[in-house]
């Protein structure tokens, strides 16, 4: 898709806490009327591929995303862009193109009526309220699947639209535990859920303190769905990372071979960890053939 550049949007936790260079997105006008986001976090742009990978399985899984496209940016707007960034100085990251074999970028849709949520209760009452509920419980497997430690109050997104309030997960550039991709050949066996490790660990275990035994039914419906994968769409997948980004054979390799185990693995694995669950009886579902 074409689109105009916008702004630039500088990452307001960052300057809270004073961690120069800032990380930042910025807003582009797309072609179809609506706005959408490109981030900018990391060197060489692993997040923005991360993004790319994540919304794609999800979106073979049924996931809730917001819509989510390839963005062309031409010469122009990448001019445009690093002109508006050289007025920050040297407070925010660079943006290195190195990864992009032709100016495209991953991009998600901007979402503008967003409901604030700033506490757990507050992400239970609306979460509640909204016309596809029960999708909430999608992350569960869903995160588990990518590796995805990095969930927060934050990543989960609340919007009134034209007809219904939805809800819907997003932020996934730190998939595979980490940025830069290392423990991708090293993990992809390794479900161990997110509430087992340090980072957001608290907000993990509420997280996890809202499956109860009548829910847990959704969580497996889409641990199912993430099992339902094929191979072919799989390897689609990888096939349009390689054709966008100038990623390695053993990259490529690596993430084909992390999806196709994992895929397969997880309606065992999301049984095995239902002990992390603290509202459902131990073993509840291992009996049962899912």
């Amino acid at each position: 898709m074409i689109a105009s550049f916008d702004k630039i949007i500088i990452n307001q936790d960052d300057v809270k806490y004073g961690n120069p260079p800032y990380k930042f997105f910025i807003l582009v006008d797309g072609e179809d009327g609506k706005k959408y986001q490109i981030k900018f976090n990391e060197d060489k742009q692993r997040n923005n591929i991360n993004e790319f990978i994540a919304y794609s399985v999800g979106e073979l899984a049924d996931i809730p995303l917001v819509d989510h496209v390839f963005i062309n940016l031409d010469s122009e707007d990448i001019q445009e862009i690093q002109e508006e960034l050289r007025g920050y100085g040297d407070t925010l990251r660079k943006i290195d193109l190195s990864l992009h074999k032709q100016n495209l970028f991953f991009a998600v849709e901007w979402k503008p009526n967003v409901t604030k949520i700033d506490t757990g209760d507050e992400l239970l009452d609306r979460v509640m309220g909204v016309s596809n509920g029960t999708s909430f419980f999608s992350l569960y497997p869903f995160d588990q699947s990518l590796k995805n430690y990095d969930r927060h109050l934050g990543n989960h997104l609340v919007t009134k639209e034209s007809k219904a309030t939805k809800y819907y997960l997003i932020d996934f550039d730190r998939i595979f535990s980490s940025t830069n991709w290392h423990r991708v050949p090293i993990d992809y066996k390794c479900f161990t859920p997110f509430a087992a490790t340090e980072h957001c660990r608290d907000y993990h275990l509420f997280l996890l303190s809202l499956v109860t035994e009548n829910t847990l039914k959704y969580v497996h419906l889409y641990t199912k769905k993430i099992a339902s994968i094929t191979d072919e769409d799989i390897k689609n997948m990888c096939d349009i990372m390689a054709d966008v980004y100038d990623i390695s054979t053993k990259e490529y390799d690596d993430i084909m071979q992390w999806f196709l185990h994992r895929k397969s693995a997880i309606s065992m694995e999301c049984i095995k960890n239902e002990s992390y669950f603290p509202r459902v009886r131990k073993g509840l579902y291992s009996a049962k053939k899912i």
